[in-house]
C-alpha cells in the first residue's frame, strides 16, 4: 500500500466518523461534547440539506426558505455565528435541552429570521408564522 493511499483511507475514515457522529446530536449533551469546528459542520450541513432541494417544494417550504436565505445574507450569517447562536439557545432554554441538534438549528433560524420569513410568507399570501412557545 502507498503512503498516498494509506493517508488517504485515514482521512476518509476520519471524515465519515466526525459526519455520522455529527447526525446523532440527539441532546444537549451530545451538542455541548462537539467541538467549535463539529458544531459548524453541523450547522452548516443542516442549514444545506434544508436549501439543496429545488423541486417539489410547498408555497409554506419555499417562503420559510426565501426568507431564511435573505436574512442570511442580510445579517452575513457564517456558520460560526449560527454555531454560537445554537450554544446560547441550548442555554437559554434548558427546557429543550431533550431536543435533536436539528431541531434547536430549525429554532435558532426560525427566531432570528422571523421577520424575513413572514415578509415572504406575506407576498405567497400565506399566515405568518409565530415564535414558538416559551422560546428563549
Amino acid at each position: 500500500m502507498s503512503k498516498l493511499f494509506s493517508l488517504l483511507l485515514v482521512v476518509s475514515i476520519l471524515l465519515i466518523s466526525n459526519s455520522v457522529q455529527a447526525g446523532f446530536i440527539t441532546k444537549y449533551s451530545d451538542w455541548r461534547d462537539l467541538n467549535a469546528s463539529e458544531k459548524r459542520a453541523f450547522v452548516m450541513g443542516v442549514y444545506d440539506t434544508n436549501h439543496s432541494s429545488t423541486g417539489n417544494r410547498t408555497k409554506d417550504e419555499t417562503a420559510n426558505i426565501f426568507g431564511i436565505d435573505v436574512c442570511g445574507s442580510s445579517l452575513n450569517l457564517g456558520s460560526a455565528m449560527l454555531a454560537d447562536a445554537v450554544d446560547a439557545a441550548y442555554l437559554r432554554n434548558p427546557q429543550r435541552w431533550g431536543n435533536m441538534g436539528v431541531v434547536m438549528v430549525h429554532g435558532v433560524l426560525h427566531h432570528m429570521c422571523l421577520n424575513y420569513i413572514n415578509n415572504f410568507r406575506q407576498k405567497f399570501k400565506l399566515k405568518p408564522l409565530k415564535p414558538w412557545e416559551n422560546w428563549k
